[in-house]
């Protein structure tokens, strides 16, 4: 035989399961932006170090791409005077 719970303690438990919802969406929410800031600050490295005329692909897991070009020094073959 099932036992049902008193409607205080249903509430209770209801809230507890959403609360835990929510600080679980929390936890993962901080840990992309931790990712992303990571990542972020490793791109930046990257292009700061890269010579004039330069170029950086990053490809992430999802499957979209962000590319740096830097453009080549000025009086250097290629440029318009």
């Amino acid at each position: 035989m099932i036992e049902l719970l008193d409607p205080e303690s249903a509430a209770t438990t209801l809230m507890a399961g959403q609360f835990l919802g929510i600080m679980a969406m929390e936890i993962h929410m901080r840990v992309r932006i931790r990712n992303e800031d990571a990542r972020a600050r490793t791109l930046a490295r990257l292009v700061a170090a890269l010579p004039a005329g330069g170029r950086i692909q990053e490809c992430r897991s999802d499957g979209s791409r962000v590319t740096v070009v830097l453009p080549a020094a000025a009086g250097k073959s290629g440029g318009h005077e």
